[in-house]
């Protein structure tokens, strides 16, 4: 992940000083500056948002309680429009599953005549 942020950092300052050599050779305008730096800068953050969204999507997918109780379906990709820009992540859907060694609240058949005794398996007349 260390790798992938340096990436975008350095890209967000290498858009940030060629638009600042821009401003100071006469190319662009202080006004262009602002309004390509916020660009940039909002681009920078989607990207950033993305890699935190599938690392936190990591830490579940990894996550004891998630091997416990839900088993992975898929990996599908998500775009969610912002007032900055789109952010673009991965992230797993899940499945919950009921390990073997769950207790239920319905007890079966058999386990409800120890507990109970005789079960009748007759319905009540009315």
């Amino acid at each position: 992940m260390n790798s992938i942020l340096q990436q975008i950092i350095t890209e967000m300052m290498t858009s940030f000083g060629n638009s600042a050599f821009d401003l100071l050779t006469g190319k662009l305008d202080f006004a262009n500056l602002v309004i390509e730096t916020q660009k940039s800068f909002g681009k920078t953050l989607c990207q950033l948002l993305g890699v935190m969204l599938e690392q936190q999507d990591q830490v579940l997918a990894d996550s004891s309680y998630r091997k416990q109780f839900f088993k992975i379906k898929d990996m599908r990709e998500r775009h969610v429009d912002t007032s900055i820009g789109t952010v673009s992540f991965r992230r797993r859907t899940m499945k919950m599953f009921v390990p073997m060694n769950a207790s239920f609240c319905l007890m079966s058949r058999s386990a409800l005549k120890k507990v109970v005794g005789s079960v009748s398996t007759s319905r009540p007349s009315y």
